[in-house]
């Protein structure tokens, strides 16, 4: 679509969240709506951490948008604004992906998906293995709900507020009761004697443009890891992935957790399924943008 021909009748699409200026969500979703001929834009809208999500989502709707993605730090907390919540969202307990009704909105969640697919295509399987999670946030939940779902061996959830691990603790055995479940804090990481493991970066460290932060820095931790999943996709590799590879092990960033949970919500707006070409133009244009950044 040539965006000079926006009109009356172009329908809007969104990402709702704080901070949205690291973003690269409009690039896939403008790119399939060229490549697929819809008149659609998507766009970024900043909405701050701890702001009245009721009104922004009824304010939303009063201006007829269509869809938006949700990220940190909405994922959970819109869901009691929503209309209805699919069964994976549910299970999950976290949206990241809302479309309209007549009354509001109904929401979805596609990073399982999208995780998913980021951890085939590095050839990992969680059945049997030991997982830790750092953070306890939407995307923790998404990889805690493939943990359940996937059979894993045991679950640690690590995070700064032990409050908020807790909670998800209790959240994930709810739903999975044979899954053991551990909860400790960030900091003990390093001091843990656990080996083996693969780890899932669920946190917003080392995010651009504070690319030299990560989440954990004790090298103890890193040397226990058989494989580092990072959903932070910019920069493409970030310091907790770099510090996992010193150490020997496998990693994956969020790039392609991004993508696939982008084409998902994209055919669900639209259904419209992106077909393999399609989403080898796409990953290839965000793989230049990323290094073109440096």
């Amino acid at each position: 679509m040539d965006r000079s021909m926006i009109d009356g009748r172009t329908a809007v699409y969104g990402l709702m969240g704080d901070p949205v200026e690291h973003t690269l969500s409009p690039a896939i979703h403008n790119t399939m709506a060229d490549l697929t001929g819809m008149n659609l834009a998507y766009l970024p809208f900043h909405v701050p951490a701890g702001c009245d999500l009721g009104v922004v989502l009824k304010g939303a709707h009063a201006l007829g948008i269509r869809g938006m993605n949700v990220t940190v730090p909405h994922k959970k907390a819109v869901m009691p604004f929503l209309e209805r919540i699919s069964p994976e969202a549910g299970a999950a307990g976290a949206v990241n992906t809302l479309v309209r009704t007549e009354t509001g909105y109904e929401g979805f969640n596609t990073d399982v998906l999208g995780l998913s697919e980021n951890i085939s295509e590095a050839g990992v399987s969680l059945t049997g293995k030991k997982v830790v999670l750092i953070g306890a946030g939407g995307a923790a939940r998404a990889a805690a709900y493939l943990c359940g779902r996937d059979r894993a061996g045991k679950l640690y959830i690590a995070n700064r507020t032990l409050e908020n691990a807790e909670r998800l603790r209790k959240e994930v055995q709810g739903t999975w009761p044979d899954l053991p479940v551990e909860v400790m804090p960030m900091e003990d990481l390093g001091a843990s004697g656990e080996r083996d493991l693969i780890a899932f970066q669920c946190t917003s460290v080392g995010l651009y443009p504070a690319c030299d932060r990560a989440p954990v820095t004790d090298p103890a931790f890193y040397k226990r890891l058989i494989h580092a999943f990072d959903t932070i996709y910019r920069p493409e590799k970030t310091l907790f992935m770099k510090m996992a590879e010193e150490a020997g092990a496998g990693t994956a960033g969020g790039l392609g957790m991004l993508l696939w949970q982008g084409l998902k919500a994209y055919e669900i707006w639209t259904g419209i399924r992106a077909d393999k070409d399609q989403a080898l133009q796409i990953r290839s244009r965000l793989e230049a943008f990323l290094k073109e950044e440096g």
